[in-house]
C-alpha cells in the first residue's frame, strides 16, 4: 500500500515484456483483476501517454468487459480515435464459430458488420456509410 487512502496496490517495471501489477484467476469463471469506482469515477482506467500508445487492451475470450447499472459500459477517448479496431485476417463477414448479437467484426479489408443476430454463425449485416 503506497498510503492511507490513496493508491491501494502499485506496481511498477522498466522490464520490456512484464507488467506491473498482474492478476490472474485460473477458474472457470472469475476475473483476473477486478476494479469498481463509486460516483463518476472509473471500476478501471487504462492510461499510456506515449505516442501511439494504447489505453486498454484486451486478449482472449472476453478482453476487457466493461459494465456500469445505470451509466456507460465504456468510454474511450484517444487523441488519434477513440477507438481502433484491428482488422481481422479474413475478408467478409465471419462464417464460422458462434456469435452474439451486437458484435462488431472489421474484415481485412475494412469493411464492418455486425452480428443482428445469434447463433452458429449468426446473422451479419454490413454496415456501409457516405463518403465524408
Amino acid at each position: 500500500m503506497r498510503g492511507s487512502g490513496k493508491t491501494g496496490v502499485w506496481g511498477s517495471t522498466s522490464v520490456t515484456g512484464y507488467s506491473g501489477v498482474r492478476g490472474q484467476h485460473t477458474g472457470s469463471v472469475g476475473y483476473g483483476v477486478f476494479g469498481e469506482g463509486t460516483g463518476n469515477g472509473a471500476g478501471v482506467l487504462g492510461q499510456n501517454t506515449a505516442a501511439g500508445g494504447i489505453g486498454v487492451q484486451g486478449r482472449g475470450f472476453i478482453g476487457v468487459q466493461g459494465e456500469s447499472t445505470s451509466g456507460y459500459g465504456g468510454q474511450f477517448v484517444g487523441g488519434k480515435a477513440q477507438l481502433w479496431l484491428k482488422p481481422g485476417s479474413g475478408a467478409g463477414k465471419p462464417t464460422t464459430g458462434a456469435h452474439s448479437k451486437g458484435e462488431l467484426y472489421m474484415d481485412s479489408a475494412a469493411k464492418l458488420f455486425v452480428c443482428t443476430a445469434s447463433g452458429t454463425p449468426g446473422t451479419w449485416r454490413r454496415i456501409s456509410t457516405t463518403t465524408a
